[in-house]
């Protein structure tokens, strides 16, 4: 499910710039997850290429748990926006309220990637500065498995050493014999806000 794969926002880390040891690392990644997310309204765009496929997701986060997010895949956009428990849905045809069992699966899936993500964590490094694109960020890698082998990543961030906060995320995954790649980019932006959707009463 595509809106799960925003969990991917909580992974941001702020460390020191030279290499440390790996189990010091993780440690370092999980004391930063909170701060990251609580940082402010943010945006990430994430490019994501699959099975030859290209999809954008746009999300928007407003912390703790408000998001809205789109998904554009095959010249479509779904979206879906959370604001506390409630859960609406656009497939294109005008929003909707989700059924109770989706709203209270989504909102489960967010809380628990805070708590999951440590036991899915591992072989983190630290690592020091990189230049991109005329930037230079503080760069580390981990990886993240799923128990049974069922799907796994390779994932680099790049943080802004100015700021201590993630600015790029590169992730390259694997679930099932599906490969795939995202290149996500984070902007924190005070003006953003999440809000309930206009729901057209169902027609009779």
């Amino acid at each position: 499910m595509i809106r799960i794969s925003m969990a991917a926002v909580g992974l941001a880390s702020i460390l020191a710039a030279q290499p440390v040891a790996a189990a010091e690392c993780k440690e370092d990644i999980m004391a930063m997850i909170d701060r990251s997310l609580m940082a402010g309204p943010y945006r990430t765009t994430a490019e994501v290429t699959a099975n030859n496929r290209k999809i954008t997701i746009v999300n928007e986060s407003v912390p703790p748990d408000d998001m809205h997010t789109r998904t554009t895949a095959d010249n479509a956009t779904k979206e879906m926006i959370k604001v506390g428990d409630t859960v609406w849905l656009n497939d294109g045809q005008g929003w909707r309220t989700a059924p109770p069992a989706v709203a209270a699966r989504i909102a489960e899936v967010t809380k628990s990637m805070r708590t999951m993500v440590p036991n899915l964590l591992n072989d983190a490094q630290c690592g020091g500065a990189q230049t991109v694109e005329g930037r230079t960020y503080t760069v580390y890698t981990y990886k993240m498995d799923v128990p049974g082998g069922k799907a796994s990543s390779s994932n680099t961030l790049y943080v802004d050493p100015a700021s201590r906060l993630p600015a790029k995320l590169v992730v390259d995954g694997r679930s099932g014999q599906m490969k795939s790649r995202s290149e996500m980019s984070y902007v924190y932006d005070a003006s953003i806000k999440i809000e309930p959707p206009s729901v057209e009463a169902p027609k009779q």
